[in-house]
């Protein structure tokens, strides 16, 4: 009779269903596990942050995709603005381009330009347009110039930074005084590298001088800028694909990105600082615990018990199972902890592939792990 009710009490699972979740085939659409939802998780974010890393392997005469991108100052990078709030030459219908979570989070706002680029083919000095300048765009371009603002465009994937223009100070014949003069870049002249079919560097008029730019000193009427850009292609074989992301970042430093170099000397010295750390505390508490374990093993069983006053560790014995105050709080807290440093732990872990290189990588990879 016992074994009749146990054999009717045991639960019943199929062939291939999963202890917990009842009798469900995986026909009948079986659940994910704690372990399936976490290795969702992990093919999402690594999705998120590859999702830019596609083939672009370019044939001869393809075309090379030209983004702008965003405008900043250089003493604030997190005050975007769009490139075209500026009174560029811009296409008739302008058209976002695709852009991955961690790019939005971090401001970006690639739209088509009217640089037309195709991949070996050497383009001259061009005309992309003549734009009428009224004198209050004149204003706005020297306010920026005085603010130092840089604007980003990609090449392919790899971003280019550069100044809006440069203003010099000229000294007055005869007097004190100092005669400002503002200069705006309106020629573009693109220099790039390619290996193995692929885009490998992307330069654009690193050595400013007079032909690359336009004096917006004074307005005049019927002002008009014309804007210009030249394309040279340079076969760059000590490049390897690979790297190029990284080498483009790190060549763009000077002009306001954050220093991307790994200080394996303060990261190794931050180590050694937490293990002394935590070594010399864990050596405190083994010799109060061990002293306190081999005054009281020395004692008999009835003097033990006699011992009215304890000291040391033992005063403790009561409060290992008392209930907290605030048990909510502290369960909200310990999990929120938890979740944290699990989130950092992806990240870092995530960092040891290298796609932190990628645009918004540390973005996505945080919201994503956070998730």
């Amino acid at each position: 009779r016992a074994e009749g009710v146990a054999r009717r009490r045991a639960p019943v699972l199929r062939t291939g269903a999963r202890p917990g979740w009842g009798s469900a085939s995986p026909e009948e659409g079986e659940p994910c596990t704690t372990m399936d939802r976490r290795s969702g998780r992990l093919a999402a974010l690594l999705g998120a942050l590859l999702i830019a890393c596609a083939d672009c392997v370019y044939e001869t005469e393809q075309e090379v995709v030209v983004s702008m991108n965003k405008v900043w100052p250089f003493a604030n990078p997190t005050e975007t603005y769009r490139y075209y709030d500026f009174p560029f030459c811009q296409p008739s219908v302008v058209m976002p381009h695709f852009m991955t979570l961690g790019q939005v989070l971090r401001g970006d706002r690639l739209v088509n330009s009217l640089y037309k680029m195709h991949f070996k083919r050497k383009v001259p000095r061009t005309v992309v347009c003549n734009r009428n300048i009224s004198e209050k765009d004149l204003q706005l371009f020297k306010a920026a110039i005085d603010a130092n603002y840089m604007f980003e465009l990609f090449v392919g994937e790899l971003p280019i930074d550069r100044p809006f223009g440069v203003k010099s100070s000229m000294d007055v014949q005869g007097g004190s005084d100092t005669h400002e003069r503002y200069f705006l870049v309106n020629y573009l002249d693109f220099i790039i590298g390619y290996n193995d079919g692929e885009v490998v560097s992307a330069n654009v008029t690193r050595d400013l001088n007079l032909e690359h730019l336009v004096d917006i000193t004074e307005w005049k009427e019927g002002m008009t800028i014309q804007f210009s850009y030249s394309v040279q292609f340079a076969h760059l074989p000590h490049i390897p694909p690979s790297q190029a992301l990284e080498l483009q970042l790190k060549s763009t430093m000077p002009h306001g990105h954050q220093n991307m170099d790994i200080h394996w000397l303060a990261i190794i010295n931050s180590f050694v600082l937490m293990l002394l750390i935590l070594s010399l505390f864990l050596l405190i508490i083994i010799r109060v615990v061990r002293s306190d374990l081999s005054r009281y093993l020395q004692i008999p069983d009835e003097e033990l018990n006699a011992v009215e006053e304890e000291t040391g560790w033992k005063l403790l014995h009561a409060d290992v199972f008392r209930a907290p105050k605030h048990r909510l709080f502290f369960c909200s807290a310990v999990g929120a902890g938890a979740q944290l440093f699990s989130m950092v732990v992806m990240i870092v872990l995530v960092g040891c592939i290298g796609v932190f290189y990628q645009r918004g990588a540390v973005a996505s990879a945080g919201v994503v792990s956070y998730m």
